[in-house]
């Protein structure tokens, strides 16, 4: 019973803070599984994080460079700090990063917006290394078996604001009761990413749910879609039979470029 509430407290509060993928840490980030470590992380850093594959996630992290850097694609040195565009102090290198697996950016220079140089850095971290609540599927799911008779908007809020789901119409030209909530699937799997969790609601109950990564929820079964897409049907629009929202859907995707 203590267990439980301790947990439950935990959920909470680990609702009203995360924004993404969170370090257990403090973790190391290597250039590949069981290889050379490039860079060590504090607990609680936000990192980009694609599908747990073998127990390894592959990660990405932004970091501030400076003009050098960019112009003359110098590397990350052994030691050096490293930190996120807004100055905080986030790990350290714990060797000279390869430019292999960094990609160098600026952005502003206008009048009146600063000129920003900036670095992604990619490596692989062992699974343990990020924060279980942290991951959208794994906290969605707990919150779908406690509330499994009761799919109100009102009671995915916390969660909706916790995880940054955009309020996107996707399938609305073609069902104009629905309302949907999305988050983006990472850019490390895809430059121009999609879909990664969509949540559909009509009349403010929940009725289905888009996913790419897995979502076991043991009250209802997959659909395949396409593009890597999978939809967990609750109850299907009004007036429409399952296998009809199903195609719709796909020909949705079908439609996007």
């Amino acid at each position: 019973m203590i267990r439980q509430k301790i947990l439950t407290i935990f959920f909470v509060l680990a609702f009203i803070t995360l924004r993404a993928e969170l370090i257990n840490g403090p973790a190391n980030v290597r250039i590949e599984p069981k290889r050379e470590i490039l860079f060590s992380l504090y607990d609680s850093v936000e990192v980009e994080c694609t599908e747990l594959k073998a127990d390894w996630y592959q990660i990405g992290i932004t970091v501030k460079v400076t003009k050098e850097h960019y112009e003359k694609h110098l590397q990350i040195k052994k030691g050096e700090k490293l930190l996120t565009i807004e100055g905080k102090l986030i790990g350290n290198a714990l060797t000279d990063i390869p430019l292999s697996v960094c990609s160098v950016w600026t952005s502003g220079g206008a009048p009146g917006i600063p000129k920003v140089y900036g670095m992604d850095i990619y490596g692989f971290t062992f699974k343990s290394n990020i924060q279980t609540y942290s991951i959208p599927e794994y906290s969605l799911l707990i919150l779908l078996e406690r509330n499994k008779n009761d799919l109100k908007l009102d009671s995915f809020k916390n969660f909706l604001k916790s995880f940054h789901f955009l309020n996107e119409d996707f399938l609305k030209g073609n069902y104009p009761s629905l309302t949907e909530y999305m988050i983006y699937e990472n850019s490390i799997d895809d430059p121009s990413p999609m879909d990664r969790i969509r949540l559909v609601f009509e009349n403010k109950i929940l009725i289905a749910i888009i996913h790419t990564r897995p979502l076991n929820f043991k009250f209802s079964i997959d659909n395949e879609l396409v593009r890597g897409r999978k939809i967990i049907i609750l109850k299907s629009p009004k007036g429409v039979n399952q296998n009809t929202f199903v195609q719709q859907c796909i020909d949705s995707y079908n439609g996007v470029d």
